[in-house]
């Protein structure tokens, strides 16, 4: 209760460590947060390769899909050693008609999983449950002895592997901020790849488009999980220009500009500039650019990013 001598501390602590967030949005308000250079984070998990073979040394198998999926699946695609009456027995065992998983070991040393998606969804999930694929994933345990994991996402159509891909490649953060080596192994790598009931997907086209949307979604959810202490302003700036080298080694000719502090407000933008003047770290803003050729006009084209490192509206900092 807020009129006990305890309580009453904590809250005057909070108000006063708000009432100092919001009188000094950067240089006093970040040093609440222990500074960190971005030399010293480590990655916290690798993210998954997306390829269409499992890897060669894999000893940890998961299929994840839908119970008509699963149970319609052909044994061809279950790896060796494990027959059709074992994966239904394993499907079988899940509890209740909802979302769920099982696990086996098959052999001396491998292990097969089973992650059954929800067969009815509310309206706000996607018909492809991508919010279910990560938990399951996410929530999935990684024995002692696995050198390497192999992940089958079934699908209804080819279309789906990209949307899926992502849902994957989030259940598998790399910012951490964790200073000391850790005492266990780092994880095995995983590989994650796509079938449908009958035949497993192969195409490089599939693969290559599924890949790079998980590569997109891996890089923003390091930059959003990275604080303003780590991703500050000129930590973000390396991010779009490194942005643009992988551009330009694909051949797309894009160029850089970098406004920064006084340049902002000499330049016409004003709020940016007032707002994060403030700042230990100056302001800036980051223009890609690229002139398309005649050939190319055909058609439309753009490159679409944001990225905000703090905000200081509202109640309280807001990272970003």
């Amino acid at each position: 209760h807020p009129s006990t001598p305890h309580h009453y501390k904590i809250m005057r602590f909070a108000l006063a460590a708000s009432a100092l967030l919001l009188l000094s949005p950067s240089a006093s308000a970040f040093r609440l947060i222990r500074p960190v250079s971005s030399s010293s984070v480590r990655l916290f998990s690798t993210p998954p390769s997306i390829v269409p073979e499992a890897p060669g040394d894999a000893n940890v198998f998961r299929y994840v899909g839908r119970l008509d999926q699963l149970e319609s699946m052909s044994p061809d695609q279950l790896p060796s050693g494990v027959d059709a009456s074992t994966f239904k027995a394993l499907l079988s065992s899940i509890p209740g008609k909802g979302s769920g998983s099982a696990t086996t070991l098959v052999g001396d040393n491998s292990f097969l999983s089973v992650h059954r998606l929800p067969s009815k969804i509310s309206r706000h999930n996607t018909p492809l449950r991508t919010a279910d694929v990560t938990s399951a994933l996410s929530a999935a345990t990684v024995p002692s002895t696995a050198s390497a994991v192999s992940v089958r996402i079934l699908v209804d159509s080819p279309s789906d592997c990209s949307a899926l891909a992502m849902a994957a490649t989030r259940a598998f953060p790399s910012f951490s901020l964790k200073s000391e080596a850790p005492s266990s192994p780092p994880p095995p790598p995983t590989a994650v790849s796509f079938c449908t009931a009958s035949a497993p997907l192969r195409s490089p086209d599939v693969y290559a488009s599924a890949r790079a949307a998980a590569e997109a979604v891996s890089l923003a959810q390091r930059i959003v999980d990275s604080p303003p202490s780590v991703m500050n302003v000129s930590e973000f700036v390396g991010e779009a220009e490194a942005a643009a080298g992988r551009l330009n080694e694909r051949g797309l000719d894009v160029t850089v500009e970098v406004l920064r502090g006084d340049d902002l407000e000499a330049e016409g933008y004003g709020g940016l500039y007032s707002v994060g003047k403030c700042a230990d770290d100056p302001p800036a803003l980051v223009v890609l650019s690229r002139t398309f050729s005649s050939d190319e006009t055909k058609e439309t084209m753009a490159m679409v990013g944001k990225g905000i490192v703090y905000d200081t509206g509202g109640l309280s900092l807001k990272v970003g």
